[in-house]
């Protein structure tokens, strides 16, 4: 402070309204909420609604610009996404939600194919050999698991 000069205010309330201070406190408060109530959206879409997961790794790309944190739970990406490893091919563009260890990946409301391929809205999976797509252990859930 003493080297640029910089003195404290003694009335922090009236140096917050010499700069909006209410009104950028209010427009913060809204954004907020905006992110907490899309937070619970994704949570409903891809933790508590039926899903199919599969395992992480693997090798590929995606577009992270946009994604969201889920906290506790992981990061869902809605750029381009594009994995492969032993389990499969995963091609993506509306969501795929990678746990925060790395370990797995969901995606929503699956539509079963055959025991090898499933798909939902804006994504496809195809099994890797020796792997198959099953029901998984909720209602309405599938998982990929080796055979």
């Amino acid at each position: 402070m003493r080297a640029l000069g910089v003195q404290p205010t003694a009335d922090a309330a009236a140096a917050a309204a010499r700069y909006g201070g209410a009104k950028l406190h209010a427009a913060e408060e809204q954004r907020e909420q905006q992110r907490q109530a899309r937070i619970a959206e994704l949570r409903r879409r891809f933790v508590d609604g039926p899903v199919l997961l599969m395992p992480g790794g693997g090798r590929g790309f995606t577009d992270s610009h946009g994604a969201v944190v889920i906290p506790d739970v992981g990061t869902v990406f809605f750029g381009e996404y594009h994995m492969t490893g032993d389990w499969g091919a995963l091609d993506a563009d509306k969501g795929v939600l990678v746990s925060a260890d790395g370990r797995t990946r969901r995606l929503p409301a699956p539509v079963r194919g055959d025991s090898t391929t499933a798909s939902g809205n804006g994504w496809t999976f195809k099994a890797g050999p020796g792997w198959v797509v099953r029901e998984g252990a909720r209602r309405g859930d599938y998982e990929v698991v080796r055979q």
